[in-house]
């Protein structure tokens, strides 16, 4: 990632070489980042009225969208010395929003970070102060420029609800109007009937090799026969193809009404498309959408979603399942039968090794979420549940899940995410 640091130092500190002065702070960042340097001067003025409300909140804003392109992933004003007050309020206008200020406490730039970031919350605008041991500070960064990359990603994206939301999906739709104001991002409804067209409008040879290809993979078929396998290829060729057509960036289907339709699942070719890097998510679920495409683009890392379908309070653990996950994100995988149905195809997929993070954004305005990092455990398969099946220990309270659970489905990702999905929630706004 690349970090642009803004600095600012007095004139009173005869012989002051910036590079010198703070080399250790610099390198830290360095091993980790590309890092470069922006005098305030050089900035653009920012235009009036840019300093919304949105961001006095804390939140994103649609309308002082982050930048993309070549600019820098994050931008950081770095305090290098005492003395520099009033020279960072004459460069106000032209200095990134929200503002964190970087400081390693030499020459007195701890105590002029401590003036400068009141002086900011005064102006009603978030500030945070960065500062600490160089390794955590750089990792620090690294959250932070995760943080506004995602919000570049969110603002390019245009999500497509194809189908309603399933009939018990009761709280899992989101107001248009917020992600679009809030976030940046666009919405584009498609008829199920325009999927349809295009799903039997597949050519059954481009089918039929999809499905060759991917038995090859799979470390076994036990259910579905070729035509199963075929049809399921065919329902993902189409969707794909769809997706294209409409520039869409990401889908959630009411796959449900596929059953009725082809005697088969979505499964396959959202689980297909994710693999891809185009995040697809099952039942018409909006804000489950929104959630796996912000923890994609959050960590990199490929999405699980999950239903919650057992809770140990004693142990603090939770198990989730689910019959559609991304093949590249587990280490082998079975096709199987659609676990309510016993029809079409589905993923059983096998997680190996590594602790995740679990989450949920949700409400309607996208304003509530939650999160806890989890060890995986073993248990035993269960097939009374959904094909994919996961243990998570976690490390927040498994009660949550029965005081105060945001919804039903929930995302899963490799890695410890915490604090990265803690200060995308604090920067737009989003209560955890």
């Amino acid at each position: 990632m690349t970090i642009e640091l803004i600095p600012f130092s007095s004139p009173l500190h005869p012989g002051f070489d910036l590079a010198t002065a703070h080399r250790e702070l610099f390198a830290a960042i360095s091993a980790e980042h590309e890092l470069r340097f922006t005098e305030p001067s050089e900035l653009p003025v920012r235009p009036a009225g840019a300093a919304t409300t949105a961001e006095a909140n804390g939140a994103a804003s649609a309308a002082d969208p982050p930048t993309t392109g070549d600019a820098a992933d994050l931008q950081v004003v770095f305090i290098a010395s005492g003395g520099t007050e009033n020279q960072f309020v004459d460069s106000w206008d032209r200095l990134p929003r929200p503002v964190y200020l970087l400081t390693d406490g030499k020459h007195n730039s701890l105590a002029a970070s401590l003036e400068i970031s009141a002086w900011v919350r005064s102006q009603g605008v978030r500030c945070e102060i960065l500062h600490g041991e160089p390794h955590e500070v750089s990792l620090r960064l690294a959250d932070l420029a995760a943080v506004e990359r995602t919000l570049g990603v969110l603002s390019s994206s245009r999500m497509g609800f194809i189908g309603a939301p399933s009939d018990w999906l009761i709280a899992s739709s989101v107001d248009r109007d917020v992600l679009r104001n809030r976030f940046g991002a666009e919405t584009e409804d498609v008829d199920l009937e325009d999927l349809y067209r295009y799903i039997d409008d597949v050519d059954t040879e481009v089918a039929r090799s999809v499905a060759v290809e991917l038995r090859v993979r799979s470390s076994a078929v036990v259910e579905p026969d070729d035509e199963a396998l075929e049809q399921a290829a065919a329902i993902y060729l189409g969707l794909k193809q769809l997706i294209g057509d409409r520039g869409l960036t990401a889908v959630t289907v009411r796959c449900f009404d596929l059953v009725t339709r082809y005697h088969n699942t979505g499964c396959l070719a959202l689980a297909l498309l994710n693999d891809e890097g185009i995040m697809a998510g099952c039942e018409g679920d909006q804000q489950a959408l929104f959630t796996v495409v912000a923890a994609h683009a959050l960590t990199g890392e490929t999405p699980f979603l999950a239903n919650p379908a057992a809770l140990d309070t004693s142990e603090n653990a939770v198990e989730i399942a689910h019959c559609m996950v991304a093949t590249r994100a587990v280490g082998s995988f079975r096709i199987r039968s659609h676990f309510e149905t016993g029809i079409g195809v589905a993923i059983e997929g096998d997680y190996e090794g590594g602790d995740l993070t679990i989450l949920r954004i949700g409400a309607r305005d996208l304003s509530r979420a939650w999160v806890s990092e989890a060890e995986p455990e073993t248990a035993e398969h269960s097939e009374e549940r959904c094909r994919t099946q996961l243990r998570l220990k976690l490390d927040r309270d498994v009660r949550y899940f029965l005081d105060g659970a945001v919804a039903n489905h929930h995302v899963a990702v490799r890695g410890r995410w915490a604090d990265r999905f803690d200060a995308f929630f604090a920067r737009t706004g989003i209560e955890a």
